[in-house]
């Protein structure tokens, strides 16, 4: 990666802060959080999976929950026994996410 990207990334997600709902009384390894004031994340644990799975009635699950509350929209973090995380989004919200920058 270019230093300039590199440099671009790191402002971007120094930006952005990820910090846990007041009622999920669970770290961000697992439970509701809130990202950039805007993105509702809820982590999943998968701690036995090497590959996590992705369950689209949670996906949904938490994209409604976005929308009640007035933020732009809802993902999934899955979280695997190795602790890597990946973000779980619709297409949409991803496109939605893409225009806004």
């Amino acid at each position: 990666m270019p230093e300039s990207q590199a440099q671009n990334v790191t402002l971007f997600s120094n930006d952005l802060c990820i910090k846990a709902t007041r009622n999920s009384g669970r770290t961000n390894k697992d439970g509701d959080h809130l990202l950039a004031e805007s993105i509702v994340l809820d982590t999943k644990l998968q701690s036995q999976r090497i590959n996590p799975q992705v369950n689209l009635a949670e996906l949904d699950k938490v994209r409604f929950q976005a929308v009640s509350h007035n933020k732009a929209f809802g993902a999934l973090v899955l979280r695997n026994k190795h602790d890597v995380g990946v973000v779980v989004m619709a297409e949409a919200d991803f496109a939605k996410l893409v225009n806004q920058r």
